[in-house]
């Protein structure tokens, strides 16, 4: 499950969002969509274990303020951690240039910055496994994903 700790200028995010806390729970569920999109790696027939499929729904976001002392300069620092996966490792930069083109895309006003570490971890939970399986598959093409993206936003699909 990857994780993303958002480090925000919440002043800034409000008013280039529109200032609300909807706008930033917005913001917080294109970020999975995104991001999901940007790590997923499709199965293919000869895999035999997961090799790093993932959806919105496998994605935790947590937001921490920029302080008065931090040295951020943009408006919005993730830091991403993710299962390293051999295919999702092989390309990550082109992975995180995915990220960043689609955010820039949906919030041109926007200046993200990624740090996207893939780590050796072992994810547990005590919720049932495949609890945050769809029964669908998720199509996870850069199209369909900005699609959900402005459908989240509210805005007209293009």
């Amino acid at each position: 499950m990857p994780i993303i700790v958002a480090k925000v200028d919440f002043e800034r995010l409000s008013s280039i969002l529109g200032g609300s806390d909807e706008k930033i729970d917005q913001f917080a569920e294109v970020l999975t969509e995104v991001v999901a999109a940007g790590l997923h790696v499709e199965r293919l027939p000869e895999d035999t274990e997961d090799p790093g499929t993932l959806t919105a729904g496998d994605i935790e976001v947590t937001f921490r303020e920029i302080g008065r002392h931090d040295l951020v300069a943009a408006d919005v620092a993730l830091d991403i951690e993710a299962m390293s996966y051999p295919r999702r490792r092989a390309n990550g930069r082109e992975r995180g240039i995915f990220i960043e083109k689609a955010l820039a895309e949906l919030f041109p006003e926007l200046h993200v910055s990624a740090w996207i570490k893939f780590v050796d971890a072992v994810w547990i939970s005590d919720e049932p496994s495949g609890a945050n399986d769809s029964s669908e598959p998720v199509d996870m093409s850069r199209e369909k994903v900005m699609g959900r993206c402005r459908a989240i936003l509210g805005a007209e699909l293009s």
